[in-house]
């Protein structure tokens, strides 16, 4: 098997489990029972990870041994329907077996039973290790999503083996001690027998550091160039008005055109040019600059950048499809259309702020209410005036004449925004009143000098 020693994927194992790994060819296990000590007439689990290291897929076939007598010689004490199991690891996969055991409530007590299972594993390609004999790389948390990390929360929890059976040096079983105590017949277990994947190169390939680490070269010299408003102007204003529709709060043009024009501004931040810094009366760019930072990689900058969202939303879509680098302004409004919005809301409260003179939260106030935005964006009919208003179209607001197309009129784009609150009038409640006044205040801005009046 030929190895690359750069190569080192995230240790899902060893973050489980700091015990040492039980290798069979190019897999990596650890042994568990739950609980460690069961019930006579119980159910409990036996518990097999199993981590593929390297870039093949592999065949892996499980065999348990339970105890043939129990401590009083009695036979047949424990059962399971289930013995033997062959799983199809993708490459670089990590998951668990699990073999559910029942024994019988006349079962002896004793707290130094012991069962094994015997690991096969077969390579179906020629195979390159990508993580290491004695570990794999640091898993990065900030990258996983919510579900595996409440899987490997309780994994963890848990006390794995990799105890050999009867310590012999080429032995591929491994062994665990587990104890039963007195019991009474419990409910029948519909615990079926199985492969549970926890960790596929889909996880890889959503890291942040890794996609950047090879598809930096495309972001920096196809997208960013590329990414020009005349081309995603258009198909963000189409997207939002469509997104906005299916969660049941359609926007008028004038609407989404401002959440629009806020999304186009924030990937100009990319490669601000002198007008771009130059603009007065927004917030800085530089947390969504990129150039800058990916210029650095050419020089041995590490790959380890605060990106926007909407950079690595792109990065994904090239993963997925490298043709994502040659269109990625249809990229954007296609498969990174929420990162992108995720970053707009964000700017927007910062615009907010700045042009009403309100403090609005701190930067955790603000993702979690953004997450709520997404929430209710997700499921048709929960969104409303404020999660709508608050921050993306007031935002939108405060910087629209920065991002005006061609032959567009700022007098006119301005007689528009002077009436979006009477267009809404009817929503006004006393839930969402600050919103409204605040919308007025920002509004009353942006249109006084044009000799425009926001009446609600």
């Amino acid at each position: 098997m030929s190895q690359d020693s750069s190569l080192n994927y995230p240790d899902i194992l060893g973050f489980i489990t700091p015990v040492e790994r039980f290798n069979v060819g190019v897999v990596q296990t650890a042994l568990t029972v739950s609980p460690a000590v069961a019930r006579a007439g119980h159910p409990f689990q036996v518990i097999l990870l199993i981590q593929n290291a390297a870039d093949a897929p592999v065949d892996v076939t499980v065999v348990l041994t339970l105890p043939e007598k129990d401590a009083k010689n009695q036979r047949a004490r424990f059962i399971a329907k289930v013995t033997r199991l062959v799983i199809g690891l993708q490459p670089a996969e990590v998951g668990y077996v699990m073999l559910p055991v029942t024994t019988l409530p006349d079962t002896a007590s004793s707290l130094q039973y012991k069962l094994s299972v015997e690991i096969t594993a077969k390579a179906l390609d020629k195979a390159q290790r990508i993580r290491q004999v004695n570990g794999g790389g640091k898993v990065n948390t900030k990258t996983l999503r919510p579900a595996l990390i409440e899987a490997l929360t309780e994994l963890r929890k848990l006390k794995f083996s990799t105890n050999k059976r009867g310590g012999l040096l080429r032995s591929t079983a491994l062994e665990i001690e587990f104890g039963l105590e007195p019991g009474k017949a419990g409910r029948v277990s519909d615990l079926k027998p199985g492969w549970t994947s926890l960790w596929t190169m889909l996880d890889y390939q959503a890291d942040p550091t890794e996609l950047l680490r090879k598809y930096h070269t495309e972001l920096r010299e196809q997208v960013i160039p590329n990414v020009k408003r005349v081309k995603l102007y258009p198909l963000l204003l189409e997207k939002t008005k469509t997104r906005f529709r299916d969660a049941g709060y359609p926007l008028t043009d004038v609407e989404a055109g401002l959440v629009a024009r806020l999304m186009t501004l924030i990937t100009e931040y990319a490669q601000p040019g002198p007008e771009l810094y130059g603009t007065q009366g927004l917030p800085s760019p530089q947390r969504y600059e990129i150039e800058g930072p990916l210029k650095d990689l050419r020089v041995g900058g590490d790959f380890n950048i605060d990106l926007p969202h909407w950079a690595n939303g792109i990065l994904r879509a090239i993963a997925q499809d490298q043709r994502s680098a040659q269109f990625p302004a249809k990229a954007l409004a296609h498969f990174a259309y929420d990162d992108l919005l995720r970053d707009a809301v964000m700017y927007g409260f910062l615009l907010v702020e700045l042009i009403s003179q309100q403090d609005l939260g701190t930067d955790q106030d603000m993702a979690q209410y953004a997450d709520e935005v997404f929430s209710r964006l997700a499921k048709r009919g929960e969104l409303d005036f404020s999660y709508v208003y608050l921050p993306l179209i007031i935002g939108g607001v405060c910087m629209y004449e920065h991002v005006l197309m061609p032959g567009e009129h700022k007098d006119i784009v301005i007689q528009q925004i002077a009436g979006l609150l009477p267009n809404r009038r009817e929503e006004r409640t006393e839930d969402n009143d600050p919103v409204f006044l605040l919308a007025k205040q920002v509004i009353d801005v942006a249109t006084r000098k044009y000799g425009f009046e926001t009446d609600i």
